[in-house]
């Protein structure tokens, strides 16, 4: 069939096609899954007619019969149980149905095609959003392009202030223009290099890019509050979700380029759909994706809808690229003890009645633990460190988790049912990462104080997983202004056959580097508190030299509560902020909103090494910092 210009072929595969003599009579379609018949939604129902209907069409045409009957056999895999349901269908039923799913078919290719036109002609129009660039720039942005061009992977190590972000989007924007990629990733270890990436898009936009854009946030943080602890089948957010999800995503698709969590939350409310839920579904039609690097390099929240197999048509971003080693050996990192087993025995048998299967498992699953530490006892070791991945605790928690499943859908109301799934999900984390295991890994067993064993699977070595993950596209940029040496790096991200590496230096004038050592105040944690007065006078002395931002960064919470304690003593009318510990998104950002361009008088922030304002913040230009 021809749509907007374009030819689709419609093809599938009946399961089953009953004639009477050699007529067709019944279409059969089998499906399975784990859940007792009942238990299946309105809407997976009417996905599984749907299909025998399509088919069901295509037959009565070529036929030309005037109804067809329809079976539906459904296998629930967990207990071989068959349910079979029939309904007769007519052949103008059967057209009708034809004609109104390929109308919101061809709905749908005339949007994208819409969408792709305008976002090609923006981008053969779009200059470089500066009237100039810095120095080395233009080289920087011309490697992304030739990169993508290339389905190669580079690393550029690009310090502070190339302009890092502009320097990889505009590029990708422009391959995206010219089909040499077809989606871009934008992936970081920060909110706060997220939001940088979101700005450098949305000046982009105001200078007439007309692109679909959108930023993933993690279930926890975007679930609306009032969806917290309710049941899916009860959560109005979810039921009938797929019915009002194509009208909302027409919605926003037509009214939306930069579509950040508010926007998100704005539309799902608009639309009572599931934030999180809708955040993916949009993510299917954008242009570039905005998320974090676990979305692509964490095996249990990987986005199975686009990393299943390679696709050469991806490009990926990756910023701040020196956090992906931590990172990644984080996500290959897990653990799990014999006193989390014992804890919710403890619960299980404070209740009136305990369910002795679930008593009876987690029985099982403390006799496994034994096994491995009385070895340990037996020699008087505390802890050891070994190579061999262990199948047999692997095996048993596999099998509690799967016994969990089962025994919650038939137990929904337990009263445990909380404490229960947290120790079915953190066995099957355990599990999942268990598959991963390799030479790079290494598990380590140790007995606690309380004599319970504790087991952590570790990864030494993240590098071939890095690679394969990176494999998954086409293309891949990974960039920081700290990858020293890049033979290192090349290494560690499993790149040595298959990466290319740029270095570049400073934009700026190195005589405007003013690096200043106090030798004479030693900090390290014994004299920290008499090193104090020190401390606070030399910063004093610093700010009251021009005035301007300030940004002190300490090694830890309690040595800035110190720090800033005694400084707000001393000097009570200077303005200072100050890093609270778990900050949010929003708290955050009011914290950097407080540096404005040429301020009037001092500010003076305190923040933490490591923590989220170390890196990857985009400071306001005439800031001292």
């Amino acid at each position: 069939m021809l749509i907007d210009g374009e030819s689709w072929i419609l093809h599938g595969r009946a399961d089953g096609l009953k004639c009477i003599d050699d007529i067709p009579s019944q279409i059969v379609e089998i499906k399975t899954s784990s859940l007792e018949f009942e238990e299946l939604s309105t809407n997976t129902l009417e996905l599984y007619w749907a299909q025998a209907k399509i088919y069901a069409h295509i037959l009565m045409e070529k036929e030309g019969l005037s109804e067809l009957s329809l079976k539906l056999i459904y296998v629930q895999t967990t207990t071989n149980v068959t349910t079979e349901k029939i309904q007769i269908i007519s052949k103008n039923k059967a057209k009708d149905f034809f004609n109104e799913v390929i109308e919101s078919f061809t709905n749908w290719i005339k949007l994208q095609h819409q969408l792709k036109k305008e976002r090609d002609l923006s981008i053969n129009n779009l200059d470089f959003p500066f009237s100039s660039y810095r120095q080395n720039q233009y080289e920087f942005a011309t490697a992304v392009y030739k990169t993508i061009a290339l389905n190669k992977k580079l690393l550029v190590e690009a310090p502070t202030g190339t302009g890092k972000t502009i320097s990889t989007i505009f590029p990708a924007i422009k391959a995206l223009g010219t089909s040499k990629c077809q989606k871009i990733f934008y992936l970081t270890a920060k909110q706060s290099t997220r939001q940088v990436a979101e700005e450098t898009l949305q000046l982009l936009v105001d200078q007439g890019l007309s692109i679909s854009t959108i930023t993933l946030t993690s279930k926890e943080q975007i679930t609306f509050a009032e969806e917290i602890d309710i049941p899916d089948d009860e959560n109005p957010y979810y039921l009938g979700y797929y019915d009002r999800l194509r009208p909302a995503l027409m919605d926003i698709l037509t009214n939306e380029k930069i579509i950040t969590r508010q926007v998100i939350e704005t539309y799902a409310k608009k639309h009572l759909l599931d934030p999180f839920e809708f955040s993916l579904d949009v993510s299917n039609f954008c242009d570039l994706i905005i998320c974090d690097y676990n979305y692509l390099f964490d095996p249990l929240v990987k986005l199975q809808r686009f990393f299943t197999e390679k696709n050469y048509g991806y490009t990926f971003l990756i910023d701040e690229a020196h956090n992906l080693i931590d990172r990644s050996r984080a996500m290959y990192t897990k653990e799990i003890s014999s006193e989390e087993v014992k804890n919710l025995l403890d619960k299980l048998h404070s209740l009136p009645q305990p369910p002795q299967e679930v008593v009876n498992k987690l029985n099982t699953l403390l006799n496994a633990f034994d096994l491995i530490k009385e070895p340990l006892l037996n020699y008087q070791q505390q802890d050891v460190i070994i190579e061999e991945k262990l199948s047999s605790i692997t095996k048993k928690l596999m099998y509690f988790c799967d016994f969990v499943t089962e025994w919650l859908k038939e137990n929904p109301e337990f009263s445990l049912k909380d404490e229960l799934l947290e120790l079915f999900f953190t066995a099957y984390t355990f599990v999942k990462v268990s598959d991963y295991y390799t030479e790079s890994f290494r598990t380590h067993l140790l007995v606690t104080k309380n004599s319970e064993l504790l087991i952590r699977v570790f990864c030494l070595d993240s590098s071939s997983l890095i690679a394969n993950s990176l494999n998954l596209g086409g293309s891949a940029v990974l960039f920081s202004a700290t990858l020293s040496p890049l033979n290192y790096y090349q290494e560690m991200f499993g790149l040595i056959d298959d990466s290319l590496l740029y270095q570049l230096t400073s934009p700026f004038n190195e005589s405007n580097l003013n690096l200043l050592i106090t030798s004479y105040i030693p900090v390290t944690y014994q004299q920290r508190q008499h090193s104090l007065t020190k401390i606070i006078t030399a910063i004093y002395t610093m700010i009251t030299a021009k005035t301007g931002n300030y940004l002190v960064f300490l090694p830890s919470y309690t040595f800035l509560k110190q720090v800033i304690v005694a400084f707000n003593q001393a000097y009570p009318h200077v303005d200072t902020i100050i890093q609270e510990t778990n900050m949010t998104r929003i708290q955050q950002e009011e914290f950097l909103k407080q540096f404005v361009s040429n301020p009037s008088k001092v500010l003076l922030g305190f923040a933490v090494l490591g923590g989220s304002f170390a890196e990857g913040i985009d400071l306001k230009t005439g800031a001292n910092l």
